[in-house]
């Protein structure tokens, strides 16, 4: 992450930029979080852009587009914000 641009507070969003490994220099997508009070407490909301920018066969892709890319970004988005909450029980 080289800059993230944050919005404190309920409705408050963090964004910052996403590298992987496999990225050249040059290369990032962008991760924006929402934060919305909700009855229950926040509800959290992630938006991934940028991947389907990178080229088809760009190993950050594993092979995957469309929904299939879609999917996997999702459950590894879900797997990282389970893990988190898992850490604050």
């Amino acid at each position: 992450m080289s800059e993230a641009s944050t919005e404190g507070g309920a409705g408050g969003r963090l964004v910052f930029e996403f590298k992987a490994k496999a990225f050249e220099p040059g290369e990032s997508t962008e991760v924006e979080v929402r934060f919305e009070e909700v009855a229950e407490g926040t509800e959290v909301r992630v938006e991934h852009r940028g991947f389907f920018a990178l080229d088809e066969a760009h190993p950050a892709r594993h092979g995957l587009s469309g929904g299939a890319l879609r999917s996997m970004l999702g459950l590894w988005w879900a797997s990282q914000l389970l893990a988190l909450r898992s850490s604050r029980s």
